[in-house]
């Protein structure tokens, strides 16, 4: 455990670097705790695919019944880090994006569009796992199967996300 605490730490302080840093006052305090908590949020999410798909993969035909708990615990958290993951996001996208014409018309705003369609994509994954693959996991069928790659994609997409995230970092945005 001082390990994750740690690891937040150093994670949310990010958060006191760049793009959030470039308000003053009630607004600048504003934009930094909304970025931590983006920054915390979606550390949780991308970080705990791995333990699960760890768990997913060691998991034989004998312990079904420990991927389906793995998965069905992995959806309240997921459900909640993914939800903080979608607000703050919106909330740094109207402090960094003038408009939706400058979404499509800067570099800032094009990157952010992959970005979030990256993003969708593992939100995608989560949806298959929790609603269809985790409630049909029993020894008779193949959602183990199905699981473990969709996991595996949506870490992948995160792996993306990240790299995307890095060069928004390093990008002028619009305001």
């Amino acid at each position: 455990m001082p390990l994750a605490a740690l690891s937040a730490v150093v994670l949310g302080s990010l958060g006191l670097a760049g793009h959030a840093v470039m308000e003053e006052g009630v607004g600048g305090f504003l934009h930094v705790a909304n970025q931590i908590v983006h920054l915390l949020a979606g550390g949780a999410w991308i970080g705990a695919l791995l333990p699960l798909w760890l768990t997913l993969h060691v998991a034989r035909p004998g312990t079904i019944e420990m991927a389906a708990e793995a998965g069905r615990r992995f959806a309240f958290f997921g459900t909640v880090a993914v939800a903080l993951v979608v607000a703050s996001g919106i909330v740094d996208g109207l402090f960094l994006v003038g408009g939706v014409s400058d979404l499509v018309t800067t570099a800032y705003g094009l990157v952010l569009l992959a970005k979030l369609a990256l993003v969708g994509g593992m939100l995608l994954c989560a949806a298959l796992n929790r609603l269809v693959f985790v409630p049909k996991l029993t020894p008779e069928t193949d959602a183990l199967m199905w699981i473990r790659r969709s996991v595996t994609a949506e870490i992948g997409l995160g792996l993306m996300v990240l790299a995307a995230a890095s060069l928004l970092g390093t990008m002028q945005p619009p305001l």
